[in-house]
């Protein structure tokens, strides 16, 4: 949009900034001109702009929008699938599922529908993995997100015309997706490494999400899995390790070395039995760039305010202590996902990019709030609506769009139901009538 954008008198702002500290300010505005943040103020202070588009800020609270670093977001027609399932079975058949089922037009409409999800969360954008990433970026760049999302390939030629497919599609970062360690050999792990690290890619991978992986990789090399990449010179600052569930004290102090950056799933985690848990606390206060993702059908919902509250609470179950504070983590987790893609966003201060959402909260579910419990208030208890993101200078999602996103999902959702979803056994994970 070309003219200013003004929050006016909104009951609370979550000020993050660069350093993590967290201030929570009352009845103030925010006035965005040109992508950024130009004003936080009183409105005395902070003035309203001839012809600005102007958002009632009374009754709402006001954000840095979420990256969601971990997702496989055309999983979306697989939700609900397996829902008893331990990891090993569960992606045994789940990948069968897919072989039989997957296209690149069900890739297509099922990314829309979880892309617009993540928009109704107060999602700006996304890490993803998964099959045909071309059509999931189409699909979600479409309705204004950031997409980093790259090839799961081990055809170069392939990976070659994918990323120069994802390059010329708006709002996304071409990346390296590889699995895991467990599902190469180590001849074509070498060569996609080397492949990322030629062309300047970030690389992002599964590593160390069950015991069963940690003592595979450890009887086929005589290391841990993150020790591993280490040995390889496979870590480094464009390395993404996804879920740490059994990782050791000191390959901690490789991931700090090396400035690698580490994402977490707790509720897929959890959902799947794979036990453990990420050292979290030691590695945001070792300054570790980690945040977190919903994944894909195990997560079962793209809310981030959600799996932020199962960060929280798994951390403090598992390790008997409440050394993760709510207010500390939450800016670390919540910039880190910015950083993790080389984006300047996350930061709700004055000169920084307009990456922002509007909750908007009910006055029974959602109260009583003040400026001192308003973090956990929305976090621990029912989560507030989201009313409005804004990505710098655009509103990608707002009151005014969601007939249409609505009539885009039921056409999506028509598809799905019709090409795909009917035909599963969502509770055995097949297709229906087999055996």
């Amino acid at each position: 949009m070309d003219e200013p954008l003004y929050i006016s008198n909104a009951s609370y702002i979550l000020v993050t900034r660069q350093d993590y500290s967290l201030h929570v300010r009352t009845n103030e505005s925010i006035l965005v001109e040109d992508d950024i943040i130009k004003c936080i103020g009183p409105s005395e202070a902070c003035r309203k702009p001839r012809g600005a588009y102007i958002i009632d800020g009374r009754r709402r609270i006001v954000a840095p929008a979420w990256i969601n670093a971990h997702t496989h977001v055309a999983m979306y027609y697989l939700r609900g699938s397996l829902p008893d399932q331990g990891f090993w079975d569960w992606i045994n058949r789940i990948m069968k599922l897919e072989e039989e089922t997957i296209t690149p037009r069900l890739v297509y409409y099922s990314s829309l529908l979880g892309c617009i999800e993540m928009l109704m969360n107060g999602v700006v954008g996304f890490i993803d993995m998964y099959y045909h990433p071309v059509e999931t970026a189409k699909a979600c760049s479409s309705l204004g997100l950031i997409t980093a999302n790259g090839p799961t390939s081990k055809d170069f030629e392939v990976i070659s015309k994918t990323l120069e497919k994802l390059r010329a599609i708006k709002s996304t970062i071409p990346i390296m997706n590889i699995h895991s360690l467990y599902l190469y050999d180590t001849e074509t792990l070498e060569k996609l490494f080397e492949y990322a690290s030629r062309n300047n890619l970030l690389k992002n991978i599964h590593v160390s999400e069950t015991r069963r992986e940690v003592y595979m990789v450890w009887k086929e090399t005589g290391h841990w899995p993150v020790e591993y990449l280490y040995r390889m010179n496979w870590l480094d600052d464009k390395t993404i390790l996804v879920h740490l569930n059994w990782v050791m004290s000191h390959e901690v102090e490789y991931i700090s070395e090396k400035n690698a950056k580490a994402v977490f799933c707790p509720q897929s985690s959890m959902r799947l039995a794979e036990a453990g848990f990420a050292p979290v606390y030691e590695m945001l206060s070792r300054g570790i760039t980690a945040s977190i993702g919903t994944d894909g059908s195990s997560g079962d919902r793209f809310n981030m305010l959600d799996e932020y509250k199962q960060l929280i609470l798994l951390y403090r179950h598992n390790y008997w202590d409440t050394r993760l504070s709510i207010y500390w983590a939450y800016p670390r987790i919540v910039i880190n996902g910015y950083r993790i893609l080389g984006l300047k966003g996350g930061v709700v201060e004055e000169g920084y990019p307009a990456y922002l959402v509007v909750y908007k909260y009910d006055k029974i579910r959602n109260n009583p709030l003040t400026k001192t419990n308003v973090l956990p208030a929305i976090v621990y208890s029912d989560h507030p609506i989201t009313e409005y993101v804004l990505s710098r200078n655009e509103i990608i999602y707002s009151p005014d769009k969601t007939d249409k996103l609505g009539e885009t999902a039921d056409k999506a959702l028509e598809w799905i139901m019709d090409n795909a979803a009917e035909r599963i056994d969502y509770i055995r994970g097949r297709l229906i009538g087999k055996q």
